[in-house]
């Protein structure tokens, strides 16, 4: 029997000037509107200090470490080097520092990422209004503009992950591919883990819908053995590293931690968030309603996809469009997005307890429901009784994007973003730590800041709760002590963002400050913090 899915593989369409021109709008908008709100750089977070930290030590020839509060260097594996090379060879090419290299590689990353979602759009659905529309609602939308303009790891690893996606929708259209093509398709998920660990649903699922839609043997296990061995070129001696300089490989423990009621419905007001303007205020009320209705439509949408993938498996797959690819383009879509939902949700259960449902992490979702959108209203739009209706419904979409982005647009170009923002940059306990000695050992809750912005190595103040494994410390006490010792000889210094003087005495912070720091010299106090040192520490 003849798959359906390989009944026919269609030419190759040369797209129209209109659609071209409007691309290259698009494109170049991306790039000016970037610039236009990252004039004082990325927007720096405590991931990103990893990040451009590893980025100065390999040029500084240490390899992919951080310093430690001792200023010795220590091998980062909860992080893949990917994103850290990257900014490293961009700055080994001109580059006037790790900051500046960033923000060229999110810059021609926000280029790619747009190329690449409309040229998947058109790829699967073989229509340029799709293709269009996924790359403007993309680009008028708050996760998109904030992802790329953050020095963290999305930006560039959506370029690999979109080009998978890409590379593997071209390949599905015909029953035989040669194996180099599916070794390039595993190489390019294999590097898009590299950047974030995140990536790997991607290949997982690029694998099982690579060997499901083979009708021989040989078609099923060529395309599987391809992908896996493409995949592995790259990663296996990253993982090997790690197995190497830490006993857990990748520095994730898997532990049970189910997430709180609390948490997933940040997810949810998160996802409303995305499509509605200000859903905070629309959702807040029902939330059993809004929590309810999404539960139900993923249990749809998975109920849809395993009958859809069993009918490939089987090769009874009917395309309604009459593609040649084994999914509906929007289902296409929708098989990786409930991946990545799958994923993100065993994370945070079995590996990252402190793993937050944020439009950061649920960048991928969103996304990929873009391009389903795009997939799914394109088709209507071809029906001559559904056009005006299709092209209302997204245009009223795109408008909700773009309100609450305006507000983000204006208020990144004013104020910048994280530790590059205008209320870092001011800092006056930042200012402050220039009167410390040179080679003080340093204790503080901003270690990241100081390490990435003030070059100042630092170590983490003692917790008494990993967020990560949500299980106490056992070594709280001795950290404490350790710590206050160090200060009372001398020898240390402690910095503290946000312990001031009018924070709230109920506080839970304010109780873990307090007890932490009771009867230890003060050397400063400041309207954004204080550093705790015996005033013979000064310079």
């Amino acid at each position: 029997m003849t798959h359906p899915s390989h009944e026919k593989a269609l030419p190759i369409r040369i797209p129209n000037l209109p659609f071209v021109v409007t691309l290259l709008t698009l494109l170049v908008a991306g790039a000016i509107l970037y610039a236009y709100i990252t004039p004082d750089g990325l927007g720096l977070t405590n991931d990103s200090a990893d990040y451009l930290g590893g980025a100065r030590a390999i040029l500084a020839g240490d390899g992919y470490v951080r310093y430690s509060g001792d200023r010795q260097p220590r091998p980062i594996t909860q992080f893949p080097p990917g994103y850290a090379f990257a900014i490293a060879k961009a700055a080994a090419f001109g580059a006037p520092d790790v900051f500046a290299a960033a923000k060229a590689v999110n810059g021609i990353a926000i280029v790619l990422n747009l190329f690449l979602i409309a040229a998947l759009a058109l790829a699967t659905t073989r229509r340029e209004s799709a293709a269009a529309f996924a790359a403007a609602l993309t680009l008028v939308s708050v996760p998109f503009l904030r992802a790329q303009s953050s020095g963290l790891s999305e930006a560039l690893a959506s370029v690999w992950i979109l080009a998978g996606l890409l590379l593997l929708s071209v390949a599905l259209r015909k029953a035989r591919r040669p194996l180099w093509v599916w070794l390039l398709i595993g190489t390019v998920f294999g590097v898009a883990v590299l950047i974030r660990y995140a990536a790997l649903i991607f290949f997982a699922g690029a694998l099982f819908l690579a060997f499901a839609n083979g009708r021989t043997a040989r078609d099923r296990w060529i395309p599987a053995f391809g992908i896996a061995a493409g995949f592995s070129v790259f990663l296996l001696p990253w993982l090997i590293r790690g197995r190497i300089v830490s006993d857990g490989g990748v520095n994730r423990t898997f532990t049970l931690h189910f997430p709180t009621a609390d948490r997933l419905w940040d997810g949810v007001r998160t996802v409303m968030g995305f499509f509605l303007p200000e859903a905070g205020g629309i959702v807040e009320k029902p939330r059993a309603v809004w929590a309810g209705l999404i539960l139900i439509v993923l249990a749809a949408l998975t109920v849809r996809m395993v009958l859809r993938l069993i009918a490939v498996f089987r090769g009874t797959a009917h395309d309604p469009d009459g593609e040649a690819m084994p999914l509906a383009p929007a289902d296409f879509f929708v098989y990786f997005l409930l991946l990545y939902l799958a994923e993100l949700f065993l994370t945070a259960v079995f590996v990252d307890g402190s793993t937050v449902f944020d439009d950061r992490m649920l960048y991928p979702f969103f996304i990929l429901t873009i391009l389903a959108v795009s997939s799914a209203a394109a088709r209507f739009m071809e029906k001559p009784g559904q056009h005006a209706a299709a092209l209302i419904i997204l245009t009223l979409f795109g408008l909700s994007l773009l309100e609450d982005s305006l507000d983000l647009i204006r208020a990144f170009h004013a104020d910048g973003q994280g530790f590059a923002g205008r209320a870092w940059r001011e800092s006056e306990t930042a200012s402050a730590i220039v009167g410390l000695p040179d080679g003080i050992t340093c204790f503080s809750n901003r270690r990241t800041f100081l390490g990435l912005m003030k070059e100042l190595p630092c170590y983490v103040l003692p917790v008494g709760f990993d967020a990560a494994t949500q299980q106490a410390s056992a070594s709280f006490t001795a950290d404490r002590e350790w710590m206050r010792s160090e200060i009372l000889s001398g020898k240390a210094a402690a910095i503290v963002f946000g312990f001031t003087d009018d924070l709230d005495s109920e506080s839970e912070d304010f109780k873990y400050y307090d007890a932490l720091f009771a009867e230890l010299p003060l050397y400063g106090a400041y309207p954004d913090g204080k550093i705790f040192a015996r005033p013979d520490s000064a310079r």
